[in-house]
């Protein structure tokens, strides 16, 4: 599954407010980061041996983290693909895991910023699910690094990012029937 594909699924699943959508969006992109970080650093002495649930809570939570990036494209009328593509720089290849965690934190917290700025300087604008130009390259440019960072930790952890794409769907098509979108945690 590509992203664009991804995006074009996930948010059917969308269940806040359109005056909302970009604040939701935007804190949920900050939680589910962190839920990643903490995943990895409690897991940090045996990273590179982990399989089972322990593999499988970690590819769930990049699924999650890939949910709130799709649908920060969506709702700014943008391709999850097309803002990879345009704006992302690889990773250097020594990169070590620790740097790229502490990337993921920095990069939320960048998409944060931009947000709380409009939301300070344009609200009428950021309400409406519009950004001034220099703000939206912003969000551009730290929403495709946190998608090179999830793909660096999805191929770190042994999993394709089409497979973690194709299982956030699937949980979230399910949650959906069985009418549990809202709340917390995996098991409902």
């Amino acid at each position: 599954m590509n992203l664009n594909t991804y995006q074009k699924q996930a948010i059917t699943t969308k269940i806040y407010a359109d005056e909302a959508a970009l604040s939701y969006l935007a804190l949920g992109l900050g939680g589910e980061s962190s839920e990643l970080f903490e995943k990895i650093k409690e897991n940090r002495k045996n990273i590179t041996t982990l399989e089972g649930d322990k593999l499988q809570l970690l590819a769930k939570e990049i699924g999650d983290v890939y949910w709130y990036l799709a649908g920060l494209a969506e709702e700014t009328d943008q391709k999850l693909g097309d803002i990879y593509f345009d704006h992302s720089n690889p990773l250097p290849v020594d990169i070590k895991l620790d740097e790229v965690v502490d990337m993921l934190i920095i990069e939320t917290g960048a998409v944060l910023e931009v947000f709380k700025k409009a939301l300070r300087d344009d609200y009428e604008l950021f309400v409406n699910k519009k950004l001034v130009p220099g703000k939206f390259i912003k969000m551009n440019m730290a929403i495709a690094n946190l998608l090179m960072i999830s793909e660096y930790l999805a191929s770190f952890f042994g999993v394709q990012v089409g497979t973690i794409l194709q299982q956030n769907v699937d949980k979230l098509a399910s949650r959906a029937k069985r009418g549990t979108l809202s709340g917390s945690g995996d098991v409902r």
